[in-house]
Order: C-alpha cells, then sequence, then structure tokens
C-alpha cells in the first residue's frame, strides 16, 4: 500500500478536531457491564499471556507490528503508545501521535470502554490503528469454539466480533474520524500440530484443564486451511482498523 495515502498530516487545530475531542470527554462513559464477568476475564487474559507458548505465538505474529507501523505513517521521533493489553491504556498519560495495538485489545471484555480510551490517549489528529483476527480459519474461528466449551460471562461479547469489519468500524466511527479497514494476511508456521495447538490456545484465554476438549475442532480447523503437507503453514486473516482522533 503506497505510504503517501497514510501520512499523518500536520496536527490539526482546527474546531472541528477540538469539538471531536471535546465531544468525546463529554460523552457519559459506556455502559458498564457485570464487573464480576469483566474482572473474571481479564484475569484469564492475563493468566494466558503468562504462559510460555503464548510468548512463542507473540513471536510468530510480530510482523503484523512492523505492517501496523508501516500502514500507520509512524515515522522517527513521533510519540507512539504501543498497547499490549487495555492495562497499558490505564498506565499511559499523554496524547500520542500514534496509538497501536496487534490483536493486543481485542480480548478485553469491555470493547466500548477500550475504543474510548484508545481515542483519549491520542493527540488531536493522531492515528489509532489496530489489528483483529477475522473469524475464520486459524486462529479467528477457534474463539468460536472455545467459547461453546466454556462461555463467556452474561453480556460480555465475543472477541471475534472485532475481526468483523462493520463491528469494528461502529465502536471506533464513535470516538474516531476517518475511520477504515483493511484486510491482511499472516502466514503463521510451525514445524507440526502439536506446536500449533499449544502455540494458538495459549493465546486464548481458555484454562488449561481442559484443553483436550478444544482439539477436535482445532483439527478440524487446520485441517481445512493448513498450505502444507510437512509442517503446519496457515494464512492469518485479520484486519488492520485505522482512524484519527
Amino acid at each position: 500500500m503506497p505510504r503517501d495515502l497514510y501520512t499523518r498530516p500536520p496536527r490539526p487545530a482546527d474546531s472541528g478536531a477540538i469539538t471531536r475531542r471535546a465531544l468525546l470527554r463529554l460523552r457519559p462513559p459506556p455502559t458498564v457491564r457485570d464487573p464480576a464477568g469483566v474482572a473474571a476475564v481479564r484475569t484469564a487474559v492475563a493468566a494466558s499471556q503468562a504462559r510460555p507458548a503464548s510468548a512463542e505465538f507473540r513471536r510468530a505474529i510480530r510482523p503484523v507490528a512492523r505492517i501496523l507501523a508501516d500502514v500507520a505513517g509512524i515515522a522517527p521521533g513521533d510519540r507512539v503508545l504501543d498497547v499490549g493489553s487495555a492495562i497499558d491504556l490505564r498506565r499511559a498519560s499523554g496524547s500520542f501521535d500514534f496509538v497501536t495495538s496487534a490483536f493486543g485489545i481485542a480480548q478485553d471484555p469491555d470493547p466500548e470502554r477500550v475504543a474510548s480510551e484508545l481515542a483519549e490517549q491520542a493527540a488531536p489528529g493522531g492515528v489509532v490503528a489496530i489489528t483483529a483476527w477475522v473469524p475464520r480459519g486459524l486462529p479467528g474461528r477457534l474463539t468460536e469454539f472455545a467459547e461453546q466449551i466454556v462461555p463467556l460471562p452474561a453480556g460480555v461479547p465475543s472477541p471475534s466480533d472485532w475481526g468483523r469489519a462493520e463491528v469494528a468500524t461502529q465502536r471506533l466511527d464513535r470516538v474516531l474520524a476517518d475511520v477504515q479497514v483493511r484486510t491482511r494476511t499472516l502466514r503463521l508456521t510451525f514445524p507440526d500440530a502439536d506446536a500449533a495447538f499449544a502455540a494458538i490456545t495459549a493465546s486464548l484465554p481458555f484454562p488449561d484443564s481442559r484443553l483436550d476438549e478444544l482439539r477436535p475442532a482445532f483439527d478440524r480447523l487446520l485441517a481445512s486451511c493448513n498450505d502444507a503437507l510437512d509442517r503446519v503453514e496457515i494464512a492469518g486473516r485479520y484486519l488492520l482498523v485505522r482512524g484519527r482522533a
């Protein structure tokens, strides 16, 4: 994609940009979900991020962060907040030129609040860019089967919703301007099915004690999307969503 299409223009001082940010701060906070359910999901997400195999999966998806930075138009000297999880938003304290998140915020159980917090961290005219797995094949559709085995708390939406263009656009349109959605593909390679299962499931907030129940669904998905015979090679589809504060 030509870089000039995504180059950030000078930070606007026009009244429209100021009004958008003023309105963002004046909006009532998003509907509060069940606090116990939200807390339980956030605890499970934190536990999944601490798994050793989760680090391996993060290494596998590292190229997405580079693509995200390039499409966003990040240049040397820009102030950048890279969001690994929603807790990074609550620790940050400033107007960043760019706020990016490669899959990090999709797992949070309160997406409307996360969208608002992403926008609030960006300077007027700053860029917010995120990615989320499209809920097809692997890794994207495995979440659907995981939620059939261990349902989410009442009122907590599926993280897969971030991977649906219409949902991501609706959530970010309310807090950002000029929201654009692109679809990209990341080729994930593992030596065998066991290694792929360990890495991909480690990224899910799913109990280790019930992984055996998830394996049949994983094997069915893998059979439908593996592009290699002697190893696992998956074309993981994801959305890249970009807008301006």
